[in-house]
C-alpha cells in the first residue's frame, strides 16, 4: 500500500511539475518569443538579445555576481526600443562589469519575472595578456540550419530534419558558438518583402529547441546567401539593406561593417586567436563577371 501511495505521489508530482513548467513557458511566450540569447562577452561588457512581443511595454534586467547575494542586484530598465509595439529583438548591454566574473541575471517584462528551465548567466573575459599563458578554449560551429515551415516549403520531402541537435549542443561544453551562414533559409515568400524577411528570422529563432542553447554561451555569426536573400544572391538584391538590419538585430556580434562601408563583417578575439567574420554577400558582384574584371569587387 505504501509503495502504491508513493507511486501515486510521484506520478502526481511529475504531472504537477510538468503542468507548472508548461504554464511558465506559456506565460513567457505571451511577452517573450526568443531568448535570452547571449551575444558577445568581453572583459567589462556583455550583451543579450531577447525577442519581445507586441504586448511588451517595459523591460527590466536584474543582474548580480554569482557569488554574491541576489538582493545586491543592479538593474537595467528599458521603456523604449526600436520597433516597440511589434514582435522584435531587443539588445541589452551590460557595462562596467568585473573581469573574469560570472553574473546571474533575471528578465522582467511588464513587471513580471520571466522563468526559464535553464540557467541564465554569463562570464566575462580574463585579462591574461602579459600575466599568464593564453587560456585554452573550445567552440562549436555549424551552418545550414533549415527549419521546416510546411506551408512555405517546397513540395516533397522536407529539407530540414529534427531539431534535437540544438538540445544536444546546449549540453555540450564550449566557450562559444560560431554560426557559419545559412543560419536561416529565406523562402520565396520571405525574400520578396520586408515583412517576409522579419517573419523568417522570428520563426527560426523562436523554436523551443534553440532556447536553452541561446542562453548557454556567446553566439557569433556570419551569413551566406540564404540568410541574405535568394539563392546565390549578390549586391543587386533589392532588400539587402533590410536583410543586413534584420541580421544585425538578431545576432550579438560586437560590430557590423564600418561607418563608411556597410556589411555583416567583423572581428573578435578569443584567448590568443583572432576570428574574422567575413561577409560574402552584401558587396558580392555577379558570378558572370570574370575574376580579372577590374569592375568586380573582391
Amino acid at each position: 500500500m505504501l509503495r502504491s501511495l508513493s507511486s501515486v505521489f510521484i506520478c502526481f508530482f511529475l504531472c504537477f511539475t510538468l503542468a507548472a513548467q508548461n504554464n511558465t513557458l506559456k506565460n513567457n511566450n505571451a511577452l517573450l518569443f526568443m531568448g535570452p540569447k547571449l551575444g558577445y562577452t568581453e572583459h567589462r561588457e556583455a550583451q543579450l538579445v531577447i525577442g519581445v512581443t507586441d504586448k511588451t511595454k517595459k523591460i527590466a534586467v536584474r543582474f548580480w555576481k554569482k557569488d554574491s547575494d541576489a538582493k545586491n542586484y543592479e538593474k537595467i530598465i528599458l521603456t523604449d526600443w526600436p520597433n516597440k509595439g511589434k514582435d522584435a529583438p531587443v539588445k541589452i548591454t551590460f557595462e562596467g562589469l568585473d573581469m573574469a566574473t560570472t553574473y546571474n541575471y533575471e528578465i522582467w517584462l511588464n513587471g513580471k519575472r520571466q522563468n526559464f528551465l535553464y540557467p541564465t548567466q554569463f562570464t566575462t573575459r580574463t585579462l591574461w595578456e602579459w600575466r599568464n599563458p593564453a587560456p585554452d578554449f573550445s567552440f562549436l560551429m555549424g551552418s545550414c540550419a533549415y527549419i521546416n515551415d510546411s506551408i512555405y516549403d517546397r513540395p516533397g520531402k522536407p529539407y530540414g530534419r529534427t531539431t534535437e541537435i540544438f538540445e544536444t549542443m546546449a549540453k555540450t561544453p564550449s566557450d562559444f558558438m560560431l554560426w557559419l551562414g545559412d543560419n536561416v533559409y529565406l523562402r520565396e515568400v520571405d525574400y520578396s518583402s520586408v515583412w517576409g524577411i522579419n517573419y523568417r528570422y522570428r520563426h527560426n529563432m523562436a523554436i523551443p529547441q534553440l532556447q536553452a542553447f541561446w542562453a548557454s554561451r556567446p553566439h557569433f555569426a556570419i551569413w551566406d546567401d540564404h540568410d541574405f536573400g535568394p539563392n546565390d544572391s549578390n549586391l543587386s538584391y533589392e532588400f539587402k539593406a533590410t536583410s543586413l538590419e534584420t541580421f544585425s538585430n538578431y545576432w550579438g556580434n560586437r560590430t557590423y561593417g564600418e561607418p563608411n562601408n556597410k556589411g555583416a563583417y567583423g572581428q573578435f578575439t578569443w584567448s590568443d586567436c583572432a576570428f574574422f567574420l567575413i561577409d560574402d554577400r552584401y558587396h558580392r558582384a555577379s558570378e558572370k563577371l570574370l575574376f580579372t574584371d577590374p569592375q568586380k569587387p573582391i
